[in-house]
């Protein structure tokens, strides 16, 4: 069966759209235990290559992050929870930043 071609490019541009759509991994939720810190590395944390956020205010701010990339490393998450309990999240395709804010005791991280 042959699409003209209008039908194709839309099929195309759904499927595209798709792709960008899927989510970029982050700290995962963990039933009871709040996020209380994030920590980004330029690389394995084993490196202690840590990167300091830009601050949009008080609670708000963003890790600048596609550079890292450019250079050919990679990104890695050390999310810490409110029992001290610690996860790795290495970010091995492309992100180009990743966002906080805090609310009182309650941090949200998002990564695009």
């Amino acid at each position: 069966m042959w699409l003209s071609s209008g039908l194709a490019g839309m099929l195309l541009c759904l499927l595209c759209n798709s792709a960008q759509a899927a989510p970029v991994p982050s700290c995962p939720a963990r039933a009871g235990h709040a996020l209380h810190n994030v920590t980004v590395f330029d690389g394995d944390p084993a490196e202690l290559a840590s990167l300091v956020p830009e601050q949009t205010s008080r609670r708000k701010g963003y890790w600048p992050l596609a550079y890292v990339y450019a250079q050919g490393r990679h990104v890695t998450l050390r999310c810490t929870y409110a029992d001290q309990q610690t996860v790795d999240v290495p970010l091995s395709a492309r992100v180009e930043r990743c966002d906080y804010t805090q609310n009182g005791n309650t941090l949200k991280l998002s990564c695009r």
